[in-house]
């Protein structure tokens, strides 16, 4: 599940580092519903085994979000191995409604792709948890109570450690050895003359020296 934008980058970059198969699940305008018909039907099914949900095409299907919804009593039927979410954030609030849509769909695992899991709140943080493995992370009370008002080392840790089989941490340093240093320069430049007399008369709440600077019927 991704957003539009992503789909076809998505998509070539399963083509170029795998041989599997992959329908892009999308389509627009007024006939949209017409085309993901005709999607499924000679790209999700061989001939003679139509809708069979155990002998599909396809090894990975992408689709976006919007899609997704519109079409989940449909996907609800495919028994997915894997479910991947791009940008993963969107599933931080308990009310989203994308989340309320996956939670049903059933898999052998899930994954998320985000580079903002949490925003130093720990119940988006259960949120996502939940997601990925509601059997550990059943209790929103017990994981508040636990963890909702950090305030000792000791807590901490151990949230770090309940959470880290879980993330998998990805720095560009790590990722391309290439990428040089990183470098912060810096400029000063000096005011202009008509900046550095604005700038005095501001600071001094000098206002006939600005009034000068107005056109008529503008000192308010």
């Amino acid at each position: 599940v991704s957003s539009l934008s992503s789909l076809g980058q998505w998509q070539r970059e399963i083509e170029n580092c795998t041989d599997m198969n992959v329908c892009r699940y999308y389509d627009t305008g007024a006939k949209a519903d017409t085309g993901r018909a005709l999607i499924r039907r000679y790209e999700w099914y061989f001939p003679g085994y139509e809708n069979r949900v155990d002998s599909m095409k396809f090894d990975v299907l992408i689709t976006t979000s919007d899609t997704f919804m519109q079409d989940v009593d449909i996907l609800l039927k495919v028994p997915w191995l894997s479910i991947c979410v791009d940008e993963g954030q969107r599933l931080r609030s308990s009310k989203s409604r994308i989340l309320e849509i996956l939670k049903p769909i059933k898999s052998v695992f899930k994954l998320l792709f985000t580079s903002n899991p949490a925003q130093n709140n720990t119940r988006e943080l259960y949120s996502l948890l939940h997601f990925c493995d509601p059997d550990v992370f059943y209790s929103d009370r017990a994981f508040m109570k636990e963890y909702g008002d950090i305030r000792t080392k000791a807590q901490f840790e151990s949230l770090q450690k309940n959470v880290s089989p879980y993330m998998l941490r990805r720095v560009k340093e790590d990722v391309e050895k290439s990428i040089p240093p990183l470098e912060e320069t810096v400029i000063f430049v000096e005011l202009t003359q008509m900046q550095k007399k604005h700038y005095c008369a501001i600071f001094d709440e000098n206002r006939q020296v600005l009034y000068k600077e107005c056109k008529p019927g503008i000192k308010h």
